[in-house]
């Protein structure tokens, strides 16, 4: 038999039923069975009173044989329908007690699947676990590896020689040869020299990267902005610099504000360089072009699509930072360097680390630092450098 909503679609068998009557099946068989009756009033019927209603049928054939034979002793009139409601009676108590009978073995059975169906949850919970726990143990093991490493690497090359000495990174994170800093600033020097990179601003994704809108033809040239170029500048007056065309008799800059409005603008300049009369705003970020002008064309750099020349003018509080750093004794291009660099000031920061260079030539940390700030803005030439 099925179990289910097919128990009850069909009956039971012959079969089925006489050996449930001499107890001939299998316990899997005998659950199914008593399941199904639980739920069949026409088996249970069909099946339990058939003993009984054999034994009434004897009966009843008894006393129709008495009736025909006077000579033998006849019952009362009252005896007979007494005698069928006693049987019935008998009937349906015993299948009254043998449904509820039934139905408490399917609860019991309900309950069985119930406690076997939350046992598989909880075997595949443990075993869910298991996995987590063995993931979480490979991944400490990574790390006490990776630190180990990293103990054993910082003893032997934290440590370079600047302006007024060496410096030193100490086992205990303790920056020595500076002398007292603030924390920000030891934060700084301790990350540069723990890992050989310079930390920037994250605003500076805006000043580096993607094509904008820019104003002038699309076309090619080998007119192309120097500075400032993704990058902050200190002052509020910066100069403008780039590299000249052959043949222009002139060039032009124009200044941008974030909305793209002109806020300044150069005369006709022979020169290459340029450095405005008015100051700009600070905290702002600005974009410019050079236009150079010659035998009655006109070539506009950067060019479309060519991403934009954006820089940003400091906040007047970060030029009092600068202005304290740079009043330190002793002085050291490692310390400036970072500290231009947090300050997003990248030209001042790459001149700082080119400087520790030629003190400490053969310090690879060093060429490091630089390289980790040279491959913010130029990606392929760090590369290339370190190749």
């Amino acid at each position: 038999m099925s179990n289910g909503a097919e128990d009850t679609a069909r009956h039971l068998s012959p079969e089925e039923r006489e050996r449930y009557r001499q107890r001939r099946t299998t316990p899997r068989e005998l659950l199914e069975l008593d399941a199904h009756l639980a739920t069949c009033p026409a088996c249970r019927e069909e099946l339990l009173p058939a003993d009984r209603l054999r034994a009434g049928v004897a009966a009843l054939r008894a006393q129709l044989q008495a009736d025909r034979e006077p000579h033998r002793r006849r019952w009362p009139p009252w005896v007979a329908p007494w005698a069928a409601g006693m049987a019935a009676a008998a009937l349906l108590g015993a299948g009254a007690l043998t449904a509820s009978l039934w139905n408490r073995v399917a609860a019991l059975q309900a309950e069985q699947r119930r406690l076997l169906d939350a046992d598989q949850v909880l075997r595949h919970e443990r075993d869910g676990l298991a996995a987590t726990a063995r993931q979480l143990e490979a991944e400490l093991a990574r790390l006490q590896e990776a630190r180990a490493a990293e103990d054993g690497h910082s003893a032997a090359a934290k440590t370079l020689r600047d302006i007024a000495g060496r410096i030193t990174l100490e086992r205990d994170g303790h920056v020595a040869g500076l002398g007292p800093l603030s924390p920000p600033e030891e934060r700084r020097v301790r990350t540069a020299l723990a890992t050989g990179r310079i930390e920037v601003p994250a605003h500076l994704g805006g000043l580096l990267g993607g094509p904008g809108s820019l104003r002038g033809p699309v076309e090619g040239t080998d007119l192309d902005p120097l500075e400032p170029l993704g990058t902050v500048v200190e002052s509020d007056r910066p100069t403008f610099r780039w590299r000249p065309l052959t043949g222009a008799r002139g060039y032009v800059v124009a200044v941008y504000d974030s909305r793209l409005d002109k806020v300044a603008e150069s005369p006709t300049l022979t020169t290459t360089e340029w450095q405005p009369a008015l100051s700009l705003r600070r905290g702002l970020a600005y974009s410019w072009q050079i236009t150079a002008k010659g035998d009655g064309h006109e070539r506009t750099a950067p060019a479309p699509p060519a991403p934009e020349a954006r820089f940003k003018v400091l906040e007047q509080e970060q030029v009092g930072a600068l202005d304290r750093a740079r009043r330190r004794v002793p002085r050291s291009h490692l310390l400036l360097g970072t500290q231009y660099a947090a300050a997003g000031l990248l030209d001042d920061a790459e001149r700082e680390l080119r400087a520790l260079v030629s003190v400490d030539p053969g310090s690879r940390l060093a060429r490091e630092l630089l390289e980790s700030l040279r491959s913010v803005r130029r990606p392929e030439a760090a590369a290339s450098s370190r190749d």
